[in-house]
């Protein structure tokens, strides 16, 4: 029986490891999207022409993360190297499907 609780105690605990690691990728996910929308407001990101980068559409446009990086040099380098691009919301949606089935 105390092997049993102990087993519980155990599986209790991984899960709340695993809560506590998914919230700190979401924060770190929330903190990117943030940082990026201020680096391309600022002008830094002037060169993606609030466009599409696959369609060329100007309608319903979304920043796409390849990855979430957290520090802004890293940011501005994700953009230059196409790492971060605006994409509108279909050709978003194409990318994220074409991602799930991989």
């Amino acid at each position: 029986m105390n092997k049993k609780r102990n087993v519980y105690k155990l599986l209790k605990l991984l899960i709340n490891m695993e809560d506590d690691i998914t919230s700190i990728v979401n924060e770190r996910k929330r903190i990117s999207r943030l940082l990026t929308r201020r680096v391309i407001c600022a002008g830094i990101g002037d060169f993606l022409k609030w466009k599409c980068s696959n369609c060329d559409s100007t309608e319903k446009l979304n920043i796409h993360h390849s990855y979430y990086p957290t520090d802004v040099y890293k940011i501005i380098r994700a953009i230059a190297n196409e790492e971060i691009c605006i994409l509108c919301f279909k050709c978003h949606r194409e990318v994220h499907s074409k991602k799930n089935e991989t």
